[in-house]
C-alpha cells in the first residue's frame, strides 16, 4: 500500500510535468503549491485515508467541496455555472486575489 507521503510525492513529480489534474473540476493543476490530497468518500462520512480513497485536487476546490460528494459537487459545477468551469474558475481566483490583498 502506498503511503500518503509517497502519493503527495507523486503528485507533486507529476504536476512539475504539467500532468496532474484535478479530478474534482478537470482542470490542470498548474502549481505544485495547489496540490491538495481530497478523500473521495469524506472523512466526514466514513472515508478512510488510502490509496483508493485519496485523489489529486486543487486546494481550493478540496476546501470548497467541504464533506460533499463528489457527485454533489460536480452538480454544483454544472447547474450553478452550468458547466463552464472557465467562468468556475473566473469567479474563484476573483475572490481568492481579494481575500489574499
Amino acid at each position: 500500500m502506498k503511503t500518503l507521503k509517497y502519493l503527495r510525492r507523486e503528485w507533486h513529480r507529476q504536476c512539475r510535468e504539467k500532468t496532474l489534474y484535478c479530478y474534482l473540476c478537470g482542470q490542470l493543476i498548474l502549481k505544485e503549491s495547489d496540490i491538495s490530497a481530497d478523500h473521495v468518500l469524506p472523512q466526514a462520512l466514513g472515508g478512510e485515508t488510502t490509496e483508493s480513497n485519496l485523489k489529486p485536487t486543487h486546494a481550493i476546490c478540496n476546501n470548497l467541496r467541504d464533506t460533499m460528494k463528489p457527485e454533489d459537487f460536480q452538480w454544483v459545477l454544472n447547474h450553478v455555472f452550468h458547466g463552464n468551469v472557465n467562468d468556475w474558475w473566473k469567479l474563484i481566483h476573483k475572490v481568492h486575489l481579494e481575500k489574499n490583498r
